[in-house]
């Protein structure tokens, strides 16, 4: 089962997050495909709250089976972010399961603990000067994380003059820099919101990965019923038969018409075959 993962940030440059949502999927197991649409393209006035979003995806025909929201705390707190994100799905997508990704203030806190990437995405890997970056424990503290960001970037590449002001408007560049380089078994292991997503990205797709094995059909309209796809299987083992309630690869199978659901894998080679030609033909058609 490939589950489908909206992805919204706050900016184009907070895509770097979507590196770690298909590394942590795939280190347990889950597989996904994740959409991060272009909503500076949207109408402006779909711009402006998490709820215009999603009702601009839900228009254009979008569908998920889990939606992930990025909003920096700032100065209202995690449960408060939580808060709005929930009241936004509940009210768009009532039925899909969603999770926050929420730093401490804010996203360039994330961004402060490994002085060998700020040295590299700065252009000055060989640079000497101390860059003086706060602690694990007291980066979520810092009153303005991105201005300090900004301030140690600067100073990591050693440049002045006109070079220093090109470099400078780069800045959102070089932060999707950062958030795709965070290494997982760092320092930032030991900063609260970090672990806080980690463990509600992991609480969302499971969920997602069993509302999708329950309802397969009453969710979304796509799925087999009493069918549980196993991991890493070539296509002609991808249907094994699965009694309705086993637990397959963390994931319940759904019930079925009253029997045991037929693997491809036991079919003749003709209806193989068959089959094999509607999915090369129409992939879509698979998974219905």
């Amino acid at each position: 089962m490939i589950l489908r993962v909206l992805f919204l940030g706050e900016g184009t440059s907070d895509g770097g997050i979507t590196t770690h949502i298909r590394r942590i999927a795939t280190e347990n197991g889950f597989r996904i495909v994740v959409t991060d649409p272009l909503t500076e393209r949207f109408p402006q006035s779909r711009q402006r709250t998490v709820r215009s979003k999603l009702e601009t995806i839900k228009e254009i025909g979008g569908v998920y089976e889990l939606v992930i929201v990025h909003r920096d705390a700032d100065g209202d707190g995690r449960a408060h972010r939580l808060s709005e994100i929930r009241q936004a799905v509940e009210a768009v997508m009532p039925d899909t399961p969603f999770m926050g990704a929420i730093p401490i203030r804010m996203t360039e806190a994330w961004l402060m603990l490994d002085e060998r990437n700020i040295r590299q995405v700065a252009g000055n890997p060989n640079g000497k000067m101390d860059l003086g970056l706060p602690k694990s424990g007291s980066v979520e503290k810092v009153p303005d994380p991105k201005a300090m960001l900004a301030e140690k970037l600067t100073l990591a590449s050693g440049l002045s003059g006109r070079r220093l002001d090109k470099f400078k408007k780069r800045f959102p560049e070089h932060r999707r820099q950062l958030l795709d380089r965070i290494d997982p078994s760092g320092p930032i292991c030991e900063v609260s919101s970090w672990r806080d997503f980690n463990e509600d990205l992991l609480a969302g797709l499971s969920r997602a990965a069993d509302l999708n094995a329950f309802w397969p059909h009453g969710l979304h309209g796509h799925g087999r019923r009493g069918v549980v796809p196993r991991q890493h299987d070539p296509p002609h083992k991808l249907y094994q038969p699965v009694r309705p309630g086993t637990r397959c690869c963390g994931q319940v199978a759904a019930p079925g018409p009253g029997r045991r659901s037929m693997s491809l894998a036991c079919m003749g080679v003709s209806q193989w075959e068959q089959w094999r030609s509607t999915w090369l033909i129409s992939p879509h058609v698979w998974w219905r």
